[in-house]
């Protein structure tokens, strides 16, 4: 293990999540170890959901999640070993490909840009896109979906900008209202926190803007499907099924939201709701031109066959 990756394991913050106990005696329950972005992203909601609703756990598989800072680190642990699966963006997992790294995308976490925006201080002099050439735009991490969103930003009009890597939208925010960048890919209620409040204005509406494309994965490698096939069927299934009963169950869909978010506003739990009821489409899988349309957009290339790029081997038959 290098040094490097030593200190980026340091930098993650694990969470293990129990399911309800069942009443039944069972078999000792195995464990998918997944690397994610943050707890409390919306990307995660389905995770999430599946973790409270005890569907993972139905099917004998807890869930250990591990937060990290930033697509590298999670790529390093997927690579040692350390994790299962990661979430990650197909233009990484191109990256990853290309290097030889042999990762490829299970599934996908969702399949549409709904509530992700660039946006800019209400006090900001910018007012179009091209306002940003020379300017600093805050992201998330390099190389994930707050990257890849704000590359296709500036490649729409052609400008350069620097992307400036925050960590957390929190702190996104508090930079942008202070004038420390001029823009930032905000999703999620705190986006829709600014923009209703009148803190910030909307240069894109990702979701109104981009075409269908698979913004986030659930990546794996080879080494693990090897033997976890079988244990990445319970996790599809489990997903799946949590999917269904947050559309099918809005009143226990809300309390979860509630305590997910730790939000009591009415108005912001119906917008969070509305919101979520896209980023639980309950099927993650995907196709070849979803893909192609995804690696268009990051203006990558592909220097390996679209087959080893993605594969729904392992998501249940849809009924």
């Amino acid at each position: 293990m290098t040094i490097g990756f030593a200190a980026c394991r340091r930098a993650a913050i694990t969470a293990v999540f129990i399911g309800p106990l069942l009443h039944a005696p069972m078999a000792l329950a195995e464990t998918l170890k997944i690397g994610i972005s943050a707890l409390d992203d919306i990307s995660h909601v389905n995770l999430q959901a599946a973790i409270a609703a005890g569907t993972f756990k139905k099917r004998g598989l807890d869930v250990e999640l591990t937060v990290f800072k930033g697509g590298s680190p999670a790529q390093e642990a997927l690579a040692a070993g350390e994790v299962g699966i990661v979430s990650a963006s197909p233009p990484g997992v191109v990256a990853a490909l290309n290097r030889g790294a042999g990762q490829i995308c299970v599934g996908a976490i969702r399949h549409n840009a709904s509530a992700w925006y660039l946006l800019t201080s209400a006090a900001s002099p910018v007012t179009k896109l091209e306002d940003l050439a020379g300017k600093k735009i805050a992201i998330v991490a390099k190389g994930g979906t707050t990257d890849f969103y704000a590359n296709w930003a500036i490649q729409k009009v052609g400008i350069k900008a620097d992307f400036i890597p925050l960590g957390t939208q929190p702190t996104m925010a508090a930079a942008l209202k202070s004038g420390q960048v001029e823009a930032a890919v905000m999703f999620n209620a705190f986006a829709n926190n600014l923009i209703t409040s009148g803190q910030a204005r909307v240069l894109i509406d990702y979701g109104k803007e981009l075409p269908k494309h698979m913004p986030a994965c659930y990546a794996s490698n080879q080494a693990f499907i090897k033997t976890g096939g079988p244990t990445l069927e319970k996790f599809w299934g489990g997903w799946i099924e949590a999917a269904r009963k947050f559309h099918a169950d809005k009143a226990w869909a809300m309390d979860f939201l509630k305590s997910f978010y730790k939000e009591s506003d009415p108005k912001v739990l119906d917008f969070m709701y509305e919101t979520s009821l896209r980023y639980t489409e309950g099927d993650p899988r995907t196709d070849a031109a979803e893909m192609e349309a995804t690696i268009k957009m990051a203006g990558v290339e592909l220097k390996k066959p679209m087959a080893e790029l993605f594969t729904n081997a392992f998501i249940p038959e849809m009924k």
